[in-house]
């Protein structure tokens, strides 16, 4: 029973008797006279404060008053309840008293004044003072935003200046409905999720909740883009994945990690570019110094493509923070200082009513904060709650010691809800805080007096409350003094709450299960969970952190003791180390492994030898040490064949193939790709079976088995295709144009050339089809348009360091000056091309630039250097079996002999020429040989 008088505005509750403030009683008489219906936001902004613009900020303020003066709360809502949504009722049993008026009194008489030294034992929220000039800055960045011109603004400032409160101000300034309003936060820790503002963006955008399923976010997610007009098929599917849907992450499995982040970038700042076109957005990220690479590259993004976009962004940060785009004209510098004396006397004078608030205590407030917004906040509460002041108060003289003067006088429940609340984080919800208070005292009632004491504020989140330190200062202060054990003990309970609270989803937390077990002594915990967040890392082509994930993990293996430990510390370095690799720091990579790895007889974990060795092989490759790359492939292919794996073992064939072909072995590398292929069908690893075709094609194209390496390309480029990875339609066109340029179908091959770099994903393979692309106009005597695209594309070659193409498209170049008849020229880009193809032992290099030499001498009238040129070039080519280039070189043999007079020993280069394009079926070479006989007046053959 809370008797209510409307005659002297007192409520009686525990035996006490309480007088309320005008707007607390006025409140609380509207809900309950109005019991019969949920009281909107709006109705009660209206009729409590007419002609008025209320905040949200201002209303809960106002709420949490009431639920005070009821013994109520945001949580048990016994009295007042929130619908979700709409706005609050009161749902309390009500007896009216004949001597009792329970009618709402528009015009109350005020209650009765306090005593006058009585300090508000209450404060609200901060009063805005100081910043009215900034504040008028960014309504006016708004309206540019507003008529399409983007913006973006950075307000900086120390921590406690004022940053979030001038933004908060701003925000809850607007008009409703005037803008869509999205905010995001960036975390200073090691184990933050990436993407994480972004992740909160995307979120808001699209009404998503923490704790929704999977089928409601991708409803939800699909909804919205229908909503704001956009193809559901293009990128939905990238931003389920963000989310954590496990159906869309099979979905990708075969798409690189690198796309699926490049993609994701796109698919936000589609989103967001789209959902402008209805509303202005308004986009608050805070902390930005602590931004991760996947947000940094999203605002990057979006801030590229939002020039004519009604789009206005807010962020706060450190002054030191460079920040990137601050040289653009859409880009506004907002530096926040200190507090004046004046504004400084009006945050007091607003937060402390009496007039005689002795001017020394005055000015020893303004002194002891130094204008600093969140110290004389602090000073201000302090005095209140220590009561009646008088000149005679000692105040402490920094931010630390006022905290801890402030804690001292909350009671023992309290204070221990704010330590707890301080090792939660950020922001929680009342679930959670819930799941983790084990304090005897009752939650409600703790909560109520942080807020009451302003330490806490809470908002609504879809009708469940959420809490969060009023600044981060407070929250670390809190933190650090609190003891080793007391923080194992904390950490300890958030993280099984945490596992309790989103049992099915922890993947989609992750950072925050890491982040608090690595507080504790729960070392396979911590493993874990970091293992989980670099996995999903690497997933999004985020190799940097998930390395640095890894790294910690690493340092809670190292010496434990038993073989856990060993098996622990291999799988972290095998993770490491492919994240290595796809950042191509392929020494690394095999330095990292070599390190850590152990006889594998002691192990007896053929999953983890095989994947092991697999990647070693992978590494050596790259670095062109073709024996023991070799030898680890093997030793991966023994260990997935005795564990019967499949996937690894197709993988280590096609390694086997890269190597073959990378030792030039050519004929053995078909036969490996082809078991390759035949493995990875089976097994329907997609991406993996493109590759395979294209080391195929290469290896067939090599040993002149033209139309299994056109076949090979076209099923690389339907499996791109279908996978929709750009890199191999591209890799498999230009592989294609320059088997059929080789074998005299120039036109197409022109084509497929130009189409793989049109298609060009990465500065890698635009340089491969350009320098294809130019062969291939060499192929067909264009000089003018071959010199360019082989310079070109050796150029590029060469800062790839990438010299075996370099070699190649160098001596391709020679070639085409030859053509030119530029023989000085042609003669230094050819002998260029020969070191380069010798200093890399290039053997098919230095065969095709000698070859290019002895046809250089010929034309310099040189015939016995020329035919030493074109009989050594013969030699190499047989002995690397490229059978089309054998055939080749007879045919240039033949034409010296011819004007050597040898007219035996020409007829003899056509035969075999000609035989050699008979057998490998290349009728526009059989062609070619008989058209030469004719010339030199050779006899006919068959």
């Amino acid at each position: 029973m809370l008797p209510l008088d409307t005659h002297l505005y007192t409520l009686r509750r525990d035996g006490q008797t309480q007088r309320l403030q005008r707007r607390v009683y006025n409140i609380l008489m509207y809900l309950l006279e109005h019991r019969d219906h949920v009281v909107s936001k709006d109705e009660l902004c209206e009729q409590i404060w007419p002609e008025q613009f209320i905040s949200n900020s201002t209303l809960e303020s106002a709420m949490r008053l009431v639920r005070q003066a009821v013994g109520d709360s945001g949580r048990s809502q016994r009295i007042i309840e929130t619908a979700r949504g709409h706005g609050y009722r009161f749902v309390a049993d009500v007896v009216e008293h004949p001597d009792i008026q329970a009618s709402l009194i528009t015009t109350p008489t005020p209650p009765a004044a306090s005593p006058p030294q009585d300090l508000r034992p209450a404060l609200g929220p901060v009063p805005f003072v100081g910043r009215q000039r900034e504040l008028a800055m960014l309504h006016e960045l708004l309206e540019q935003a507003e008529i399409g011109q983007g913006r973006i603004a950075a307000l900086t400032g120390i921590p406690g200046m004022g940053k979030s409160q001038l933004l908060k101000t701003f925000c809850q300034g607007l008009r409703k409905g005037r803008v869509t309003s999205l905010n995001g936060s960036c975390l200073f820790n090691r184990t933050a999720k990436p993407y994480l503002p972004m992740l909160s963006i995307v979120r808001q955008s699209c009404g998503i909740l923490l704790e929704d399923s999977a089928e409601t976010m991708t409803t939800k997610v699909y909804r919205h883009w229908q909503d704001i007009g956009l193809d559901a098929n293009e990128g939905v599917s990238y931003l389920l994945h963000l989310l954590g849907v496990e159906a869309s992450r099979k979905q990708l499995v075969a798409v690189r990690p690198e796309l699926i982040r490049t993609r994701t970038v796109i698919a936000i700042c589609r989103m967001l570019l789209a959902s402008c076109r209805q509303r202005p957005l308004l986009i608050a990220i805070e902390d930005l110094d602590w931004i991760d690479s996947a947000s940094e590259a999203c605002l990057s993004s979006l801030t590229d493509h939002f020039a004519h976009a009604p789009i206005l962004i807010l962020t706060t940060c450190r002054p030191a923070y460079q920040l990137p785009w601050m040289d653009k004209p859409f880009a506004t510098h907002l530096p926040l200082s200190p507090l004046t004396a004046r504004d400084g006397l009006s945050m007091v004078e607003s937060m402390l009513t009496p007039d005689h608030l002795p001017a020394s205590l005055e000015q020893t407030i303004l002194t002891t904060a130094s204008g600093h917004p969140l110290c004389l906040d602090a000073l201000i509460r302090l005095v209140a709650e220590q009561g009646a002041p008088t000149a005679q108060v000692i105040l402490p003289d920094n931010f630390q010691d006022i905290l801890s003067a402030r804690m001292a006088q909350l009671p023992d429940g309290p204070k221990r809800l704010l330590q707890t609340a301080a090792v939660l984080g950020s922001s929680y919800s009342g679930r959670l805080l819930e799941a983790v208070w084990e304090g005897p005292d009752d939650l409600d009632a703790c909560l109520s007096e942080l807020e009451r004491r302003f330490y806490f504020t809470v908002q609504d989140n879809a009708g469940e409350p959420v809490y969060a330190l009023t600044h981060e200062l407070i929250q670390e202060e809190v933190y650090n003094r609190l003891s080793h054990a007391r923080l194992q003990a904390l950490h300890t309970s958030v993280g099984q709450a945490l596992e309790v609270v989103y049992a099915s989803r922890l993947e989609t937390i992750s950072d925050l299960l890491a982040h608090h077990y690595l507080r504790t002594e729960q070392d396979d915990k911590a493993i874990r969970y970091l293992t989980l967040l670099a996995e999903t890392a690497a997933q999004h082509g985020l190799h940097s952190e998930a390395i640095a994930a890894l790294q910690v993990a690493r340092t809670r293996v190292d010496g434990q003791p038993g073989e856990q430990p060993c098996h622990l510390g291999l799988d972290l370095a095998l993770r490491h180390g492919q994240s290595l690799f796809a950042m191509r720091r392929w020494q690394e990579t095999v330095t990292l492994l070599t390190q850590h790895q152990v006889p594998w007889d002691q192990l007896q974990d053929l999953r983890l030898e095989s994947h092991y060795s697999l990647l070693l092989s992978r590494a050596y490759k790259r670095l062109e040490q073709w024996e023991v790359a070799d030898r680890q492939a093997q030793h991966a292919l023994d260990a997935a064949t005795r564990h019967r794996d499949a996937v690894v073992m197709g993988q280590a064939y096609h390694v086997l193939a890269e190597i073959r072909y990378g030792s030039e072995s050519f004929s053995e590398g078909m036969a490996m790709s082809q078991r390759a292929v035949d493995l990875l069908t089976q097994v329907e690893e997609r991406v993996r079976l493109g590759k395979a075709h294209l080391v195929l094609g290469l290896n067939a194209l090599f040993f002149g088995d033209f139309e299994r390496a056109l076949h090979a390309s076209e099923q690389a480029r339907t499996i791109g295709n279908a996978v929709d990875d750009p890199h191999l339609p591209s890799f498999a066109d230009w592989l294609a144009g320059w088997a059929q340029a080789t074998c005299g179908r120039w036109e197409e091959g022109i084509q497929a050339c130009q189409r793989s770099l049109e298609n060009a994903p990465d500065p890698l393979s635009a340089a491969f089809a350009q320098g294809w692309l130019g062969y291939a106009y060499l192929e067909r005597g264009e000089t003018d348009e071959a010199i360019p695209l082989l310079k070109q594309s050796a150029q590029q070659m060469h800062q790839l360091q990438h010299r075996r193409s370099d070699a190649l498209y160098t001596t391709f170049l020679g070639e085409t000056y030859l053509l030119c008849h530029d023989l000085n020229t042609a003669r230094d880009w050819i002998c260029q091309g020969l070191t380069i193809a010798r200093e890399t032992s290039y053997h098919t290099g230095v065969a095709w630039a000698t070859r290019a030499l002895g046809r250089l001498d010929q034309a310099s009238n040189a015939l016995a250097a020329s035919e030493q040129h074109l009989q050594e070039a013969l030699d190499m080519f047989e002995t690397l079996q490229l059978r089309f280039e054998v055939g080749r070189t007879h045919l240039d043999l033949a034409r010296l002999m011819h004007l050597r007079d040898n007219s035996d020993a020409a007829a003899t280069h056509v035969i075999e020429a000609s035989n050699m394009f008979r057998r490998l079926q290349v009728p526009a070479y059989i062609d070619h040989a008989q058209l030469c006989a004719r010339k030199l007046g050779l006899p006919s053959f068959p």
